[in-house]
């Protein structure tokens, strides 16, 4: 269930009653209506309370950030049956240890008070967050564990929301990672670490950023905290598109990235395609309808792919 204003979730859940419910994370999403994240746990919150959903009976949460502390709060409250909590060292499920093994990641995960290792082909950490929540669904409803852990790493991510697609430019290889969907200042901050992290010296690192929407009164200080965040890492290129992000970079000092502006998806989709003279890794990151967004669908379109 989803929701963009107040109230919307008690309607929702009048329709369905869900008697297991995730709630994976509280972000800052739709603060134009909101105000803050606080205000979106008591939104969500509707979920799970008895006055609205008399079905509800586990919990499943990430709790980590002050809303998503809120809301345990509140859940408790409510008395539900069982609250399953994710993501700190004090949770039920978690991430306990990474580690790098030539071209693999061994993943420890804290589930329920063992340890379980897997391997998986890249770290993408809420990707390994949301399998701590499959995970925790198939023992609560004893299901075989072992139909996931045989299997996740053959889910693949989806377009707009991480998925890598192998295109040819003039002859050159480029990995073009679409995260073109949906964005905020949280999922903005993970995708550059992502990318920074990337350990590939054969390619160029590219990061095109468009605006994000519905951030209301706090839209400067989100963009402009993201550019910041941005430079603790070195890429080959930044290019920004949208009027929030020409404004952050205006008010962005002492930059040490190389920073590139471009206003509509046609100037950008020109920029790219005249100047990428290597191979390149290209990540585009922004919220849905932005220009950046349309520049995303015309570029994949458009070119060769290989794989």
């Amino acid at each position: 269930l989803g929701t963009n204003n107040f109230g919307e979730i008690q309607n929702l859940v009048s329709l369905v009653k869900p008697s297991q419910i995730f709630i994976t994370n509280i972000q800052p999403t739709h603060l134009e209506t909101f105000k803050s994240k606080k205000n979106i746990s008591e939104e969500k919150s509707d979920i799970f309370k008895k006055k609205y959903n008399e079905n509800a009976r586990i919990l499943y949460l990430f709790c980590t950030n002050p809303a998503e502390i809120h809301l345990h709060k509140i859940a408790k409250r409510e008395k539900l049956i069982n609250i399953i909590k994710f993501g700190s060292s004090n949770s039920d499920y978690y991430i306990k240890k990474i580690k790098k093994i030539k071209n693999f990641y061994q993943i420890q995960l804290y589930v329920n008070k063992k340890i379980i290792i897997i391997n998986c082909n890249e770290k993408v950490i809420y990707r390994i967050n949301n399998l701590l929540f499959v995970i925790a669904f198939f023992l609560q409803n004893r299901i075989n564990i072992d139909i996931i852990l045989k299997n996740f790493n053959k889910l693949m991510p989806v377009s707009g929301r991480g998925k890598i697609l192998h295109l040819k430019l003039k002859n050159h290889k480029i990995k073009f990672i679409d995260e073109s969907y949906n964005a905020n200042p949280d999922t903005m901050k993970q995708s550059i670490k992502y990318l920074a992290d990337l350990k590939d010296t054969k390619y160029n690192k590219i990061i095109i950023l468009g605006n994000m929407n519905e951030l209301g009164e706090f839209k400067n200080k989100f963009h402009l905290e993201v550019l910041k965040f941005l430079e603790k890492y070195r890429f080959y290129k930044v290019i920004l598109c949208g009027n929030l992000f020409k404004s952050a970079l205006n008010n962005l000092s002492n930059s040490k990235n190389r920073f590139i502006y471009k206003e509509k998806s046609k100037q950008l989709f020109d920029y790219v395609n005249n100047n990428i003279h290597n191979n390149a890794i290209l990540m585009v990151k922004c919220s849905n309808s932005t220009e950046v967004n349309k520049f995303a669908k015309k570029f994949i379109h458009t070119k060769i792919v290989r794989s």
